[in-house]
């Protein structure tokens, strides 16, 4: 019965596996198109979003680290700036 029973739940498990492949392998993300887009959301950002003047510094700042990295060509240090600067938008 246990046998059975475990037969089952494999047979279950590898007919499922196909139906998470259908929508396609994993893609890993574009730290390029993150990091280029992000840095115009931040310097539009700073400009529109209403937040205190610490903030909008802090956003200004990590802009400022993320086209460094950027012009390095460095895209995920590039990213993570770009997030923290985010952040501190949304912080406000």
């Amino acid at each position: 019965m246990k046998q059975r029973m475990a037969l089952a739940v494999a047979a279950a498990v590898i007919g499922l596996a196909p139906a998470a492949w259908a929508a396609g392998p994993l893609v890993p993300p574009n730290y390029q198109t993150m990091c280029t887009q992000g840095v115009q959301k931040l310097a539009i950002g700073e400009k529109v979003i209403g937040t205190s003047s610490a903030n909008i510094a802090a956003a200004a700042a990590d802009r400022a680290k993320a086209e460094k990295a950027m012009q390095a060509q460095d895209y995920y240090s590039c990213w993570e700036s770009v997030s923290a600067g985010l952040k501190a938008l949304d912080a406000g």
